[in-house]
């Protein structure tokens, strides 16, 4: 698999040689062309790194007489760190300059991240980072989801590259069995296909979600997408997700151009999540299928009906 351009489109695709899917058959996603392949399309993704990782789960195996599924993509390109410099408590206590999170806890330890404290304390839409320079002092500056301007930390909104022009603000990765599914960027959209069984398309981005206070009355992910599938297909999925939201679904399969709105989750403080779209396809590698999606002008909007439910 690879990442070319050809005539302004942005293109990734990856033939396996497995004639069906399996955890035996193909390579797993460091191994092989997978591995390499998402590496190759990950040289072009936002740098992101660390701790406070949301990603797609590994497909399980079926039960017996039943194909796996299609490899998802590799880790280096579905996680997405939280935006929050963080560090390992060592025997039980965190290092010096850090404090237990409140942020990020456990549920079978007391504590098991550690943040970096500021003094002064860090200001509404700041995050304490460590100096580089090893005796320097951690230092504030504005989350990752957030741009620094006179007033503060501002949000600018869900996506660096809404307008699907940048293919270094996306993560692309394509893999079927015989050169039939592609994640590309083209003409300001992100198009994905898969035209036979076994296969798997799919493009993420780095979303940058604001605090609650943001958009207090609630907030929904909002996108314009053109789908075509087979809704009966129990074999197949077409859909999206935006980090720990579950599956954007039902989408409206028919081909003609809709808009979905789907409930975001918004926190007491800004994150960075995973937003991703695909499909996926299983039963017999030999048949053929036309799934396609095309997704344009994703954006997070304020919406009432996705108001926290008060107890």
């Amino acid at each position: 698999m690879g990442l070319r351009r050809r005539a302004g489109v942005w293109i990734a695709t990856l033939c396996a040689c497995s004639a069906r899917p399996s955890d035996e058959g193909a390579p797993a996603p460091d191994e092989g062309g997978a591995g390499r392949g998402g590496s190759a399309a990950a040289s072009g993704s936002a740098n992101v790194a660390g701790g406070g990782a949301v990603g797609s789960p590994t497909p399980s195996v079926g039960s017996p007489g039943e194909p796996s599924g299609p490899p998802q993509p590799p880790r280096e390109l579905s996680e997405v760190d939280s935006g929050y410099p963080l560090a390992a408590p060592s025997a039980g206590a965190c290092p010096a300059g850090t404090a237990p999170s409140e942020r990020f806890t456990c549920t079978d330890v007391p504590y098991c991240f550690c943040e970096y404290v500021c003094n002064p304390a860090c200001g509404s839409g700041e995050v304490c980072s460590p100096s580089s320079e090893p005796s320097g002092d951690a230092a504030c500056g504005c989350h990752a989801a957030l741009e620094g301007s006179e007033g503060g930390c501002v949000w600018r909104g869900l996506l660096a590259d809404g307008s699907f022009d940048d293919p270094a603000s996306w993560r692309l990765y394509a893999r079927s069995t015989s050169n039939n599914a592609s994640a590309e960027l083209t003409a300001g959209k992100l198009e994905l296909s898969v035209t036979q069984r076994c296969g798997y398309a799919w493009g993420g981005a780095v979303a940058r979600l604001p605090a609650n206070t943001q958009l207090p009355e609630g907030a929904a992910l909002v996108f314009d997408y053109r789908a075509t599938a087979d809704a009966a297909d129990r074999e197949a999925r077409v859909s999206a997700r935006l980090g720990g939201t579950g599956s954007v679904e039902p989408l409206d399969l028919s081909g003609n151009p809709a808009t979905m709105r789907h409930c975001a989750l918004l926190l007491e403080y800004p994150k960075l999540e995973l937003l991703e779209f695909y499909i996926e396809t299983y039963g017999t590698c030999a048949d053929a299928v036309d799934y396609e999606l095309s997704v344009d002008n994703v954006r997070l909007e304020a919406d009432p009906s996705c108001a926290p439910r008060t107890p």
